[in-house]
């Protein structure tokens, strides 16, 4: 049911200009490649969880687990909480985020009046050691620079 919906939602909100979906995202999630969701972002609950096997995260999330490492001593012992190292984005609302269940990639989309951004977020499949966020800014329909504050989410102490 909520994928018959989500498609009308959509584009009854990017009429308004209040939201950008990627045409992929529509494609992909017609085919049940991605989900993806532009009411509710905000709510921890409903953010996806990243892994590799190795490492894994709760997107969002400032914390995250890797193979192995614990805290405590015996019966106490616990999984380690790591701050995550790329906890980096835009410091503006995202309008929608995506889960691409076959390429294990979150994606969220950032709305400017004349420029959209995608920020892609993954764990490495081959490289267990390395995860990756990526941001690709589209500022063509603007005649001057963007500025685009980033948001350190980065919690540096345990």
């Amino acid at each position: 049911l909520r994928a018959e919906v989500a498609p009308t939602i959509v584009l009854v909100l990017a009429e308004d200009g209040r939201t950008h979906v990627p045409e992929e995202w529509k494609v992909r999630s017609d085919a049940a490649h991605l989900v993806y969701s532009t009411e509710g972002i905000d709510d921890p609950r409903w953010r996806p969880s990243l892994g590799n096997g190795y490492m894994g995260a709760r997107f969002g999330s400032d914390w995250m687990s890797v193979a192995g490492v614990f805290n405590g001593v015996m019966e106490r012992s616990h999984k380690a909480r790591i701050p995550v190292p790329f906890n980096l984005a835009p410091r503006i609302r995202p309008s929608a985020t995506a889960l691409d269940l076959e390429k294990g990639i979150v994606e969220q989309v950032f709305h400017w009046p004349d420029a959209v951004a995608v920020q892609r977020t993954y764990f490495h499949r081959a490289w267990h050691h390395v995860a990756v966020t990526e941001i690709t800014i589209d500022n063509t329909r603007n005649s001057q620079p963007l500025r685009v504050e980033l948001a350190d989410r980065l919690v540096r102490e345990s």
